[in-house]
């Protein structure tokens, strides 16, 4: 929804996505209320986490969202925007306990991830 060195289009993006249902979003170089604001407003299972890696530290950013979250996304909420629904976009849902381990894991997560997507495709 964000990106560097340009001006934030959150409400654009989440405003998008309201009125086209195929549109999922993803948390990355915008601000922290921007995410809580599309989980709340298309639901949890409309929005992926996005660490902004290589821009921002992959830690920090899962840190900053389970900050975010707590007590307001919780459970199998929790679990779709922090790997649930990438699992799903990319069509790799049996993978998804996998995707969320490397996630929670906090180190090198993302290459574990694109691991997982190629190992997925060669099985294809």
């Amino acid at each position: 929804m964000g990106g560097i060195a340009f001006h934030d289009l959150s409400a654009a993006c989440i405003e998008a996505a309201q009125v086209c249902s195929s549109i999922t979003v993803i948390g990355s170089g915008v601000r922290a209320i921007n995410i809580l604001k599309a989980i709340k407003t298309l639901g949890a299972d409309r929005v992926c986490f996005g660490s902004d890696t290589p821009f921002a530290m992959m830690r920090v950013e899962l840190a900053m969202y389970a900050a975010l979250m707590k007590d307001q996304v919780v459970g199998e909420d929790r679990d779709l925007v922090l790997g649930g629904n990438i699992a799903r976009l990319f069509g790799i849902e049996e993978y998804r306990e996998e995707v969320q381990r490397v996630l929670n894991e906090n180190h090198a997560g993302i290459e574990k991830i694109l691991i997982i997507l190629c190992l997925s495709w060669m099985r294809a």
